[in-house]
């Protein structure tokens, strides 16, 4: 991510076309990176930042359960 919110988001809007079944604990886990990485004091008040991170929660509330979780099954 490097710190640019526009190229973040180029690189999550490709991923958020994977319909929920391929929403894989991989990918799912490097978007709660990304979160994470987001929620840093430098972003806090970015407009883009937050959108970016309403779409990650959106993504990941809808990834199949039995990969969202881990590969846990349920």
């Amino acid at each position: 991510m490097k710190g640019d919110l526009d190229a973040a988001g180029g690189q999550l809007d490709a991923v958020l076309t994977l319909a929920p079944a391929f929403r894989i604990a991989t990918i799912t886990s490097y978007l709660a990176d990304m979160d994470s990485l987001l929620r840093q004091r430098r972003f806090a008040g970015a407009e883009r930042a937050r959108d970016l991170r309403q779409q990650i929660t959106a993504f990941t509330a809808a990834a199949s359960p039995a990969t969202a979780g881990g590969g846990e099954g349920r």
